[in-house]
C-alpha cells in the first residue's frame, strides 16, 4: 500500500507543470510596466489598443502582444529595453526616442512591429530575430552586432537602414529605399545578405557599403538607382553572387580589396559596370555585364581574373 501511495505521489508531481502560463490584460490608461513587474517567466501580456507613454524595461522571459493599434511612445527616451532572453514582442508600434527606440540585450523575437522616429530604431546585440517589421525616419534603422536575423522587413527614410558591426548576422528578403545607405558594414565578418531589394538611396553614397569587412556574402539581391550599388573599401574575401545590379552610377566599386568574388550576376545599364582600384586577386566570372554606358570592367593598378563573362 505504501508503494502504491509513493508511486501515485511521483506521478502526481511529474504531471504538475513547472510554471503555469498566465495571460495578463493591459487596457488603455493602465501601466504596461506594472504588468511586466507583476508577471513571471512565460506569461503573456496582452495590450489593448491605445497610446501608452512609457519607457519599458523587461527583465524576464515574457511576451508582449498588441491587440489593435498599440502605440508605445518613448517620449524622448528608449521606449522598450530588453535585458532577458526568450522575450517576444508582437504587433506593437514603438515611437519617439532621442536614442534607441528599442534596445535588445537579450535574445528576442520582435515581429509585426513598426518603429518610427528615433536616433536609432532597433539595436540588437546578440541572437535576436526581427521579422516582418517596418522601420522608418530613424538616423540608424537597425544596428546589429552578433548572431541576429532580420527577415521580411522594410526600412525607409533612415540615414543608415541597417548597420552591422559584428559577425554571423543574416538579412533575408529585406527591402530598403529613400535612405542614405541601405546596408553599412564596418569591421563585420561572416554576415549574409540574401534576396533583398535596395533602391533609390542617396546619390552620394548608395545601397551596400563595406568598410574593413571580411568574408561576407551578398546573394540574390536586386540593387538599383544609387550612386554605388555595392561599394567595398579595404574589405577582403567577400562574395557577390546571383545579384541583379542595374541603373546606378557605379555597379560595383572596390578600392584596396583582396580576394573578393563576383559570380553569376547581371550588371546592366549602369554608368560604370565594375571598377577596381588597387585590388588584388579579384575574381569576376560567369556574369552578364551588358549595356553599361562607359565601360564594363575598369581595373586600375589591380589584378583581376575576368574570364567567362558575357
Amino acid at each position: 500500500m505504501k508503494k502504491l501511495l509513493a508511486m501515485a505521489l511521483v506521478l502526481f508531481l511529474f504531471y504538475i507543470p513547472v510554471s503555469i502560463q498566465d495571460e495578463i490584460i493591459v487596457k488603455n490608461g493602465e501601466s504596461i510596466q506594472d504588468a511586466i513587474n507583476n508577471a513571471k517567466d512565460g506569461d503573456i501580456i496582452v495590450i489593448k489598443e491605445g497610446i501608452y507613454k512609457e519607457n519599458l524595461v523587461i527583465n524576464k522571459s515574457i511576451s508582449l502582444v498588441g491587440e489593435g493599434k498599440v502605440i508605445i511612445d518613448g517620449n524622448g527616451g528608449t521606449a522598450l529595453k530588453v535585458n532577458a532572453n526568450g522575450v517576444k514582442l508582437v504587433n506593437l508600434h514603438l515611437i519617439n526616442s532621442n536614442d534607441a527606440i528599442v534596445e535588445l540585450r537579450g535574445s528576442t523575437l520582435i515581429k509585426n512591429c513598426s518603429i518610427y522616429n528615433g536616433k536609432f530604431g532597433i539595436i540588437a546585440y546578440n541572437s535576436s530575430i526581427i521579422e516582418k517589421c517596418i522601420v522608418w525616419k530613424c538616423g540608424g534603422g537597425i544596428v546589429l552586432y552578433d548572431g541576429n536575423v532580420v527577415k521580411d522587413s522594410v526600412l525607409y527614410k533612415c540615414g543608415l537602414c541597417i548597420e552591422i558591426y559584428g559577425k554571423r548576422n543574416l538579412m533575408d528578403n529585406c527591402t530598403s529605399y529613400y535612405a542614405g545607405v541601405s546596408i553599412y558594414m564596418e569591421n563585420a565578418t561572416g554576415n549574409k545578405i540574401l534576396g533583398g531589394s535596395f533602391y533609390k538611396n542617396n546619390n552620394n553614397q548608395g545601397e551596400i557599403f563595406l568598410l574593413d569587412s571580411q568574408r561576407n556574402e551578398i546573394v540574390g539581391c536586386n540593387i538599383s538607382y544609387g550612386s554605388f550599388a555595392i561599394r567595398m573599401i579595404r574589405s577582403d574575401n567577400n562574395v557577390i553572387k546571383q545579384c541583379n545590379i542595374y541603373k546606378s552610377r557605379y555597379g560595383i566599386k572596390m578600392e584596396n580589396c583582396n580576394g573578393n568574388e563576383i559570380q553569376q550576376c547581371r550588371i546592366l545599364k549602369n554608368r560604370f559596370g565594375i571598377t577596381l582600384e588597387n585590388c588584388k586577386e579579384i575574381t569576376v566570372n560567369y556574369n552578364d555585364i551588358v549595356g553599361n554606358y562607359m565601360y564594363s570592367i575598369d581595373a586600375k593598378y589591380s589584378i583581376c581574373d575576368a574570364s567567362h563573362n558575357y
